[in-house]
This record gives C-alpha cells, sequence and structure tokens, in this order.
C-alpha cells in the first residue's frame, strides 16, 4: 500500500505509526470497512479500534502539519 503513494513525506509518516494503528488507518480509510468489520478482522472491540483511528490521525497531522503548510493546504498561523 505505502509504496503506492508518490509523496515521500507522507509514506514516512505512515511509516512512523505503529502497525496496529496504520492496519486499522488502512482498513477505515483506504478499504472503507466499518469500525465493527475491522474490529473483527483484528480481533478487539470497536472502542480500540476508535482509539487506534483517532490517535492515528493525530499522531498523522501532528507529523505533516508544517509539511502541509509548506505545501499550501493548511494556512500559515
Amino acid at each position: 500500500m505505502l509504496d503506492n503513494f508518490s509523496d515521500s513525506q507522507v509514506i514516512e509518516a505512515l511509516r512512523r505509526l505503529p502497525e496496529d494503528q496504520r492496519l486499522t488507518l488502512f482498513l477505515i480509510d483506504v478499504e472503507k470497512l466499518s469500525q465493527q468489520q475491522v474490529a473483527t478482522i483484528t480481533g478487539v472491540a470497536v472502542g480500540t479500534v476508535k482509539s487506534r483511528a483517532s490517535r492515528a490521525r493525530n499522531e498523522l497531522k501532528n507529523q505533516l502539519l508544517s509539511y502541509a503548510r509548506e505545501m499550501g493546504f493548511v494556512a500559515r498561523d
């Protein structure tokens, strides 16, 4: 999956995520599975899926915010 992205900053930010968070994001955001489906696949509670997805998104946001500003995706402060 990661090799299909063209932007090295995004790829590296995704690679730095813990495997469980990366897998959860992939299943929800790329494969478009429900949280319940992801819980079943990964063998954890739905609450854990929600938590992992939230933590992963927050971590990506933190890692990529300055880069997003450089690229003009986010207004500078």
